[in-house]
């Protein structure tokens, strides 16, 4: 079955002149553009001159912002020919961390404080040695004394591995 012919569904609208006077069209299509707003394709009947001179009526289309156009009371558009911008993409979270830094804390005299477990780009671990894989950073987390960073998500990503 071909799709429905866009001329066949076109509504009436009001159509708001630059002069402020109100003449009838016919909505063809709503289009959103960037941005979501909406442009209307509204059909115009209006007079024209043929190459023989004579006057005859003519279509003319044109899109028109919402300020452009009016309702008609009691007509619905709900099955006006409507194309909206596709959804825009919602980021997808990132997927498990794959580095990790630990941090060897050490009191005044420099002896083992213990250690902190941080995700790779935690603020609290610049400068933190270097940078870990999964399995290190699990291996370091085992061991007595070993914290996961409360400030980043490493406990979220880590303690359920453990």
């Amino acid at each position: 079955m071909p799709p429905p012919d866009p001329d066949e569904q076109a509504l009436p609208i009001t159509v708001l002149l630059p002069d402020r006077q109100e003449i009838d069209g016919r909505l063809v299509e709503r289009r959103q553009i960037e941005g979501g707003a909406w442009r209307y394709l509204v059909a115009l009947v209006l007079w024209c001159h043929t190459e023989s001179g004579a006057v005859e009526a003519a279509e003319y289309r044109v899109y028109l912002t919402p300020e452009e156009v009016r309702p008609i009371p009691g007509v619905s558009y709900d099955g006006a020919l409507t194309h909206r911008l596709p959804p825009v993409p919602v980021p997808v979270p990132a997927g498990p961390r794959w580095g990790w830094r630990v941090e060897r804390r050490l009191d005044g005299q420099r002896r083992p404080q213990g250690t902190v477990v941080h995700v790779h780009d935690c603020e609290l671990a610049a400068g933190a040695g270097r940078e870990v894989d999964l399995d290190e950073a699990l291996t370091a987390l085992r061991r007595h004394g070993s914290t996961p960073c409360k400030t980043c998500d490493a406990a979220a990503s880590l303690m359920p591995l453990l």
